[in-house]
């Protein structure tokens, strides 16, 4: 874990990469504008945090602290058990975590939000509050917001024919 943490704080040092970390804030900004109910527009974006308790960052936090606990309370002997422990409960895993940021989105304050809340520290690292171009930048791309953000269905998807891609 050390070794993840302390590999993003050495890269958020460069240059290229602090500039994803702004997108990455601007993205949070815009997904929590968007949220709000309020115009999507860079003004009111930048009213928001840049810490988003359902990023995919606290996301593989807790994916690996929940493999952390999941590995040592099933010990295998040997190298092929272990190994086939760790695929075949890697879905469960992921299943768990998801579930775990999921409702500690939904309710703040909840113990469970005090156990993924160092995902939002980790934040700290791989979120940076955009500069002005990463603003406008963030803010072209998610203009078409997502559907299930407030919790709709996503709309139907189209498929695309075989000959000439064309959607039906």
């Amino acid at each position: 874990m050390a070794i993840f943490v302390g590999f993003l704080f050495l890269i958020s040092r460069w240059k290229d990469i602090r500039r994803v970390f702004e997108y990455h804030g601007a993205e949070h900004k815009v997904v929590f504008n968007y949220e709000s109910g309020t115009p999507v527009n860079i003004e009111n974006a930048q009213a928001f945090t840049t810490y988003h308790p359902r990023c995919g960052t606290s996301f593989l936090l807790v994916v690996m602290l929940v493999s952390m606990v999941v590995y040592t309370l099933i010990p295998f002997d040997g190298f092929a058990l272990k190994l086939l422990s760790r695929v075949v409960l890697l879905p469960v895993i992921a299943g768990i975590s998801y579930e775990m940021i999921r409702f500690a989105a939904k309710r703040r304050g909840s113990v469970l939000s005090t156990l993924t809340a160092p995902g939002l520290w980790l934040q700290r690292i791989t979120t940076q509050p955009p500069s002005d171009a990463g603003r406008r930048w963030h803010h072209s791309v998610r203009t078409p917001p997502m559907p299930r953000a407030r919790g709709r269905d996503c709309p139907p998807t189209r498929r695309l024919r075989a000959t000439g891609g064309h959607s039906s």
